[in-house]
């Protein structure tokens, strides 16, 4: 097993630290410098995980450097039957997305805009000519989800719907549907689309894919009861789906304490909301501090919750000071890691601190 494959796998399991040091090695060593596409993976891999773990700068310097080498050595120059040929237009375009991402936590929805279609527009085309190449579905349904954040970004509701229901399609459209990867997307889809549907007023058809989201997200859990990846899902819908009927916010603990890695900074936002839904306002507080510590101090995801935890211990000050450090964070542009809430969720989220510090409703347009 090479090092790359062993970083992606220790990180699967939140050993972030280690698999820091084997994409390192990967990076680093005499293998990589000869094996383009190894290497351009190894910094591909390595920027998704600093960002997991609140390295922002060093996340983007990272894929800025993949993303560089990808474009000069393994753009396609030949046609399908070349050997090779699809890997490199894989990964060429999964530098594109990953770049896109990290415009996406600094605010630039614009720019995640223009990466993401730019990664769409290459291999789209050949997902229905090819179908062996069942991994162009797996990407486009994951591109398509975040070209869909990057829209909700901007406001741009109509297009961001297109887009998720074309994620939807992908996931759906998989001749290898029933893989865990691809009922994770699939479950996710459903997910989103239906926040999207809950926010516009389309109460009906928003509980439908809750509905199939959730039932998804049972099987998920079901099917790897060990893998917290299946579970942060099951877990955040349970804490905060739009429509309250689906929550079930005892059970969100219960699973966030017994299947979420304490070593993973961001899973703590996970408990901690899971916490605050089921009135446990101090352990809410509490966890979020500690994801705040392993993860450079946090972001203004963080700082929300921990704002409207305070608010209902009765710290109103301290509430009301992290409040006020998310929005500064938002409005100077920082980094967020909004990948696993998603950016619907996030304006809830900042919705709902308003609405403790001054008793009205103000929606936060975070493409202000």
């Amino acid at each position: 097993m090479g090092k790359s494959e062993l970083g992606r796998r220790l990180a699967a399991v939140g050993h972030f630290d280690q698999a820091r040091e084997c994409f390192s090695e990967a990076i680093n060593s005499e293998l990589a410098q000869f094996a383009v596409v190894d290497h351009v993976l190894s910094q591909e891999r390595l920027s998704h995980l600093l960002s997991r773990m609140g390295k922002f700068r060093d996340a983007t310097a990272s894929i800025q450097t993949a993303l560089e080498i990808a474009e000069r050595e393994l753009a396609p120059r030949a046609i399908p039957s070349e050997s090779g040929w699809g890997r490199r237009l894989i990964y060429l375009n999964r530098c594109r997305a990953s770049a896109a991402l990290q415009y996406l936590y600094a605010g630039d929805f614009e720019s995640a805009e223009q990466h993401l279609r730019s990664a769409i527009d290459s291999i789209e085309p050949w997902a229905n000519d090819l179908p062996a190449y069942v991994w162009f579905q797996y990407y486009l349904g994951r591109w398509y989800h975040d070209l869909a954040e990057s829209l909700t970004g901007q406001q741009n509701m109509a297009e961001a719907e297109e887009a998720r229901r074309q994620s939807l399609a992908a996931w759906e459209s998989a001749s290898h549907s029933d893989f865990v990867v691809f009922l994770h997307g699939r479950g996710i889809a459903h997910y989103r689309l239906g926040e999207l549907l809950h926010r516009t007023g389309r109460m009906q058809q928003a509980a439908e894919h809750f509905e199939m989201a959730r039932a998804t997200y049972e099987e998920l859990a079901a099917r790897q009861p060990d893998s917290w990846d299946c579970h942060w899902p099951l877990i955040c819908m349970l804490a905060n789906c739009p429509a309250e009927e689906f929550r079930d916010p005892a059970r969100a603990v219960e699973l966030a304490v017994r299947a979420l890695p304490k070593h993973v900074g961001h899973c703590w936002r996970y408990t901690a909301l899971a916490q605050y839904r089921n009135n446990e306002f101090e352990a809410a507080a509490d966890s979020v501090k500690q994801g705040m510590r392993l993860r450079e101090g946090g972001d203004a995801i963080d700082q929300t919750l921990l704002a409207i935890a305070l608010h209902r211990t009765g710290r109103v000050s301290e509430a009301n000071d992290a409040s006020t450090n998310a929005k500064t964070h938002l409005a100077e542009k920082r980094p967020v890691f909004y990948e696993y809430l998603g950016i619907d969720a996030v304006n809830r989220l900042i919705e709902e601190a308003d609405v403790q510090s001054t008793g009205r409703a103000i929606l936060y347009d975070l493409a202000d």
